[in-house]
Parts: structure tokens; C-alpha cells; sequence
């Protein structure tokens, strides 16, 4: 009889290891239907720079976390509801049932002119705020110990990105001459960044990697940058983010 409680007590703790370890199962994670949303992009300013928040909720399944991207296009948190929903995670984590809360903000595109590309983009509420849910992609958590700057991300998104002639395009350029152009700067890491500060952003880029370059273009004709379902990012030392370009 001892035996067998010890046997069941030994199964009991490998099913619930075994449950811990697993996560959340990603069929169980709550992916945007983009093919079912009826609302797009809407109410957004044009013309740089658009200030914008964004949240990533987390699921954590094995080794991967399964990330949802939210952000305040449409309604740009204020200053101090930002302040609250960063006190709030906890009360955000219980909403959803998420395993983590990431807090990107405040941040502002350097781009002129956001579309959904051919897709809407789901729209979604966090704590009573209106967001909509661009994209989602996923990390293991050796990417997450690991994050470091200059390092590609996939993620999956439809957008098209325009930037007016006759202003700048930011580009950072990898050692093999692929181009990736600023999307967003942000002001995390300096409170102060301004948009008249990226043209002179080069000095201040110490952690550039060997053969990756900075450099700002004036730009005479529109450019358009867009992504099909899945694009790459890259990220600065201030997390400024840079689309690839696609060819």
C-alpha cells in the first residue's frame, strides 16, 4: 500500500512538471483572425512623426514564448494611462491569461503614411483602451535571455509603410548590403529622442557591429515599404526598429 501512494504521489508531480513545462498549448493561444476582422487602420494622423504604444502579451509553450502585438494607433494612450496599465500587469496577466506583459512605449513612427497591406488589422481592448492587433511572432527564451540589438526578428504582419518625398529614411545597412529602414524610434532608452535627432543618429551608435553602417537619405520620390505575412525587424541600442527592405 505504501508503495503504491508513493508511485501515484511520483506520477502526480511528473504530470504536473510535465503541465509546467508544457505551457500553454499554442492551439490555446488567442491568434488575431486577420481574414475574419471587419475594421482596419483607422483615425491614424499622417505625416511624421505618429506617437504610439505598444504591448506584447506572451504565452509561454515549452521553450518558445508565443507573442500578440497591440498598439494605441487609434487612440494614443495619454502620459498617465500608460503610467497605470504599466502598475497594472498583474491585473492585465489575470484578463487574458498570459504568462507575460511586455511594454514598448512611448514611441513615435518616422514614417509618413501606415496601411494595412490587402488585411485588416483585429481590433482589441487592454484595460478599457481600444488597440488594434497588427501582429504576432514568437521567441524562445534563449532569444529573450539573449536580446541584443542589430539581431533580425521574423515577425508576421501585412503592412504597407509610406514615406513622403523629400524628407529622410533612416537606414541601417548589414555587412552583406541588406537594407533595413527606421519604422519607429523610441524613447525608452532616451527619454529625449527627437525626430530632428535621427539625422546625426550614426555617432551616437557605439554597439554598431562590425561592417553595419548607419546612414540617413533624403529621399525626392515616395517610398514604399511593405510586408506579406511575415517581414524582419531589426533594433538599435535606443530600440529604434527597422523594417527590411523588400527587393
Amino acid at each position: 500500500m505504501k508503495i503504491k501512494i508513493i508511485l501515484i504521489a511520483i506520477s502526480l508531480i511528473v504530470l504536473i512538471a510535465f503541465l509546467w513545462l508544457r505551457g500553454t498549448p499554442e492551439s490555446k493561444v488567442p491568434y488575431p483572425d486577420f481574414d475574419a476582422a471587419k475594421k482596419g487602420i483607422a483615425k491614424v494622423p499622417q505625416k511624421r512623426p505618429i506617437p504610439y504604444h505598444e504591448i506584447f502579451l506572451g504565452w509561454r509553450n515549452w521553450s518558445n514564448y508565443h507573442f500578440i502585438l497591440y498598439n494605441d494607433l487609434n487612440e494614443v494612450i495619454k502620459k498617465n494611462d500608460w503610467k497605470d496599465l504599466k502598475e497594472n500587469m498583474d491585473a492585465i496577466k489575470k484578463e487574458f491569461g498570459c504568462d507575460v506583459v511586455v511594454f514598448n512605449g512611448p514611441r513615435f513612427w518616422v514614417l509618413d503614411k501606415i496601411e494595412s497591406n490587402n488585411k485588416f488589422s483585429p481590433l482589441g481592448s487592454i484595460q478599457g483602451h481600444e488597440m488594434l492587433i497588427p501582429a504576432y511572432f514568437t521567441l524562445s527564451i534563449k532569444q529573450i535571455k539573449e536580446r541584443v540589438p542589430y539581431k533580425p526578428l521574423t515577425m508576421n504582419r501585412n503592412t504597407k509603410y509610406t514615406y513622403f518625398a523629400n524628407d529622410y529614411i533612416y537606414k541601417l545597412i548589414s555587412p552583406d548590403g541588406t537594407e533595413y529602414v527606421m519604422q519607429a524610434a523610441s524613447q525608452e532608452v532616451d527619454q529625449n529622442m527627437q525626430l530632428k535627432d535621427l539625422i546625426n543618429l550614426g555617432e551616437r551608435l557605439k554597439n554598431l557591429p562590425e561592417g553595419w553602417r548607419y546612414e540617413p537619405e533624403l529621399i525626392t520620390e515616395d517610398f514604399i515599404n511593405i510586408s506579406i505575412d511575415h517581414t524582419r525587424i531589426v533594433q538599435d541600442e535606443f530600440r529604434n526598429t527597422y523594417q527590411i527592405v523588400k527587393e
